[in-house]
């Protein structure tokens, strides 16, 4: 006995998601709520690899400017090493103190890019939760 099959054509769709590069080839920036601000090894490499940064701030725009700096300079902030991946960190608490800028939770900056004049620019309205692994549970996410 023969079959007959009707069979659709299908409408494959290849999935791009390598094209918007991983946590770790793309600008990542977080802050969490004390004021640290974690950058990529990535973002760093763009910063040139600086020491120290400017922390900068437009209030009309709610945006934090980072820039390079030197540890010599007048008010800046060092950059320390963090974590196993090359990270750096920015303890940037009296930045925040001093601004009145306030995150409930840790904050990824979904949109930071490096401008024209090599500071790297986070919008504060252009954020969202990072997931954080909870400890002792074997690494699942909140």
């Amino acid at each position: 006995m023969l079959h007959s099959f009707h069979m659709l054509k299908r409408q494959w769709e290849e999935s791009n998601h390598l094209s918007k590069g991983s946590r770790w080839s793309t600008i990542y920036v977080s802050m969490s709520a004390r004021g640290r601000i974690a950058i990529s090894d990535h973002t760093h490499k763009l910063l040139g690899e600086c020491e120290a940064v400017l922390l900068l701030f437009d209030r009309v725009n709610s945006t934090i400017g980072i820039a390079p700096s030197r540890p010599s300079v007048k008010n800046s902030y060092r950059v320390a090493p963090r974590g196993r991946y090359r990270g750096r960190v920015i303890r940037a608490h009296g930045f925040t103190q001093e601004f009145g800028i306030r995150v409930d939770k840790t904050m990824r900056f979904t949109n930071a890019e490096l401008d024209a004049d090599g500071i790297l620019v986070l919008d504060l309205r252009n954020c969202r939760p990072v997931m954080q692994s909870q400890k002792g549970n074997g690494g699942s996410k909140k």
